[in-house]
């Protein structure tokens, strides 16, 4: 590690080269995504995050415990912070891609055993929707970034 003028420390050596590499990484990762794919992941982010905080907070007096309601918020909170990681860093979408599509089969599962049982209405339902728009979102860079990088592949005699 060195010191630099301004005080601060900076890698030196091979950490400067592996530092190096990774910023680039990061930078080719997000100019390789649409901006508008990345900014509705951030929107629906904190739109889950938005919508998870009574939960979480315990002012949705709805739940059936207040326990259960803090893990709702917590698992909300957790996935909606996943998603902005993902508007950061795209490469990550292939990840969180499996976490959203388990989500969004369990919320689906869930809301037609509610509508079903008349426990809930459908139009309650439509709470859960920046989820599955989160999931469209999230297949959408995930099949960008499967796609082989044009620039760097060659074809073989």
């Amino acid at each position: 590690m060195a010191i630099d003028r301004h005080g601060r420390t900076t890698p030196s050596g091979p950490e400067a080269v592996a530092d190096s590499v990774r910023r680039a990484a990061a930078r080719d990762d997000r100019r390789r995504q649409p901006s508008v794919l990345r900014y509705a992941l951030l929107v629906l982010g904190v739109q889950i995050i938005v919508l998870a905080a009574p939960s979480l907070l315990f002012l949705d007096r709805t739940a059936a415990s207040p326990h259960d309601a803090r893990h709702i918020g917590s698992f909300a909170t957790a996935y909606g912070v996943g998603l902005l990681l993902v508007a950061r860093r795209p490469a990550r979408a292939r990840t969180m891609l499996a976490v959203g599509q388990v989500l969004v089969a369990a919320l689906a599962l869930s809301a037609m055993v509610d509508v079903i049982d008349q426990t809930v209405s459908l139009t309650d339902e439509f709470l859960h929707l920046p989820e599955v728009l989160a999931l469209v979102v999230l297949w959408m860079m995930s099949r960008d970034n499967l796609a082989p990088d044009s620039s760097s592949s060659r074809q073989r005699d």
